[in-house]
């Protein structure tokens, strides 16, 4: 509570008294004026309630990122998907039905589409990059153009373990119609981790190198709908860095979406982005009342303007320093709203409490502080719940954990990425390089499991031990043949006010030929390699799988 007291007669403010704050052990905020807070054993925000009334409950996935929010007083259910860095990519209702789909460029939110599909399993997007849309050709009647038919083979007895190496082959991926174009990819390897069935759910977006056919990385992300909200998306090929086919089910058997190359056309069901997979193209959205809207930001990437395919303005927003929104979502009034709760970089307001959720950390736009202490404490300056050290007009938290100079993309300075290892320093260095031909993965609560593929084509198997960087528990690999692992982190070194040097933890990250080896003396056996990491911003999401 806030306790105000006046002069009598004068309606003077004489005294403000202080708003009783409950922090539990672990700094984070229990109990704020008429608010209580409740969070899961990582620190992450699971229930808010007012008043004695429950107002919003939330749920995470492996990585930290919250997937889902249940707006209690409503009984309703918004799902979230995110991008391979980690940005918010499409909300969804708990059936599955696209609400709202973000698209960036260059890391800054771009454009905003709401779908209004008409229940014909196609959204309503087409894509060209030049001159008028394709037709469509549909000789199948399946709602699909077949212009390029796209199908997947599963491991089964026509594909043996022909090398004797206990792993079936599989894995392969055929095309049907078009001679001049690659048309296949066939691979050596279960995808489901070595035979072993049952894993839970995986999304694989596999990154084609141009000029050859070997897939070099994968991002991926797990869930269960009826688990953690996260649809159950198999597989989406890409073939240099383009869209072909997206999977659904652990089983494959439906197909969302498919691309064909050579007409540059894409079409997809309410289940996944792909409108900005193909990048640099000019889009047309046609038809069943989807509307696209363009987003205007400040130079921090806060969105102050909407305006339609015509122009018109139809949502403003105006905040205070700290971010609390004042928004107009009629500002043409004539009767249509239009709702974007993106704030400041990687905040999303949370209507229901009013909070901002900022990645690890939810933000209070009323106190401009965190809801919850530095992970990192003390390391991170004294007071542990400021927000960008109290400078937010010129700096912005994408993700709760440091800030960031969108002025100057180099204001991460004198980052180093530092990989550590136990046993054989020549096996570690030489396997390491080996695996990063491809990785292919799948997240199960927090325990990472997948397939990887050596420079010989060969499969071997990796489990990985995910927890929070921040909370000084770093990635863990080990090898198949033997038992050294691997270790990475990031380090960044920023300055604050004072000109004081403040080292920040951001990882972990791939790991890369470092020139410099030395032996720990705390351990005989292990090795460490550094790589100075200069002239750009480290990758924005801190969950990399090291390659």
């Amino acid at each position: 509570t806030t306790a105000l007291v006046y002069t009598a007669n004068s309606n003077r403010l004489t005294t403000l008294g202080a708003t009783d704050v409950l922090l539990d052990a672990n700094g984070n905020t229990l109990n704020q004026g008429n608010w209580t807070y409740t969070v899961n054993p990582h620190n992450r925000l699971t229930t808010a309630t007012e008043n004695a009334t429950l107002k919003a409950s939330f749920r995470y996935n492996g990585l930290g990122q919250r997937i889902s929010k249940t707006n209690e007083t409503t009984a309703t259910g918004t799902y979230v998907l995110y991008g391979q860095n980690g940005e918010r990519r499409v909300e969804s209702d708990e059936n599955g039905n696209i609400l709202v789909e973000y698209i960036y460029l260059n890391g800054q939110l771009l454009t905003v589409y709401l779908p209004d599909d008409d229940q014909d399993g196609i959204s309503n997007q087409q894509e060209a990059t030049s001159g008028t849309l394709p037709q469509n050709t549909d000789s199948d009647g399946d709602g699909l153009t077949n212009l390029v038919e796209w199908y997947q083979f599963g491991t089964d007895s026509t594909n043996p373990d022909s090398d004797g190496d206990g792993v079936l082959d599989g894995v392969e991926i055929a095309s049907g119609t078009n001679p001049n174009q690659i048309t296949s990819f066939p691979g050596d390897g279960d995808i489901n981790g070595n035979g072993e069935a049952n894993l839970g759910d995986l999304v694989l977006l596999y990154q084609f190198v141009m000029g050859n056919r070997i897939p070099t990385a994968a991002e991926f992300t797990h869930g269960d709908m009826n688990r953690d909200g996260v649809l159950n998306v198999a597989d989406i090929l890409l073939l240099q860095k383009q869209l072909l086919q997206v999977w659904l089910g652990i089983n494959r058997d439906i197909v969302v979406a498919r691309a064909d190359i050579g007409q540059q056309r894409v079409q997809s069901t309410s289940v996944l982005p792909v409108l900005d997979w193909l990048i640099g193209s000019a889009w047309a959205l046609p038809g069943n009342n989807g509307s696209l809207y363009y987003v205007h930001n400040d130079p921090l990437g806060t969105p102050q303007v909407l305006t339609d395919e015509n122009g018109k303005k139809v949502w403003t927003a105006s905040y205070d320093p700290f971010g609390k929104a004042t928004v107009n979502e009629d500002p043409d009034n004539d009767g249509n709203t239009v709702t974007l709760n993106v704030r400041m970089p990687g905040q999303y307001e949370d209507v229901e409490t009013g909070l901002y959720y900022n990645g690890y950390r939810y933000y209070s736009p009323e106190t401009g502080r965190y809801l919850s202490s530095d992970p990192i404490g003390l390391n991170g300056g004294l007071n542990t719940y400021s927000y960008v050290g109290s400078n937010p007009l010129r700096f912005s938290d994408p993700l709760g954990l440091m800030r960031l100079n969108p002025y100057n993309p180099n204001d991460w300075e004198n980052c180093v990425s530092v990989t550590t290892g136990s046993g054989n320093l020549e096996q570690n260095f030489s396997y390491t390089k080996e695996l990063s031909k491809i990785w292919i993965g799948l997240y199960f609560n927090n325990i990472g499991l997948g397939v990887a593929l050596d420079q010989r084509g060969k499969t071997a198997t990796l489990e990985a031990d995910f927890y929070d960087i921040y909370l000084k528990k770093m990635a863990l690999i080990k090898g198949v043949n033997y038992t050294p692992y691997v270790e990475m982190l990031f380090f960044c070194e920023d300055t604050d006010e004072c000109g004081r040097k403040i080292t920040y933890e951001v990882g972990p990250l791939k790991f890369s030929n470092g020139k410099s080896f030395r032996l720990e003396k705390i351990e005989n056996t292990w090795w460490t390699t550094q790589n100075e990491f200069r002239g750009r911003a480290p990758l924005p999401l801190p969950f990399r799988i090291p390659l």
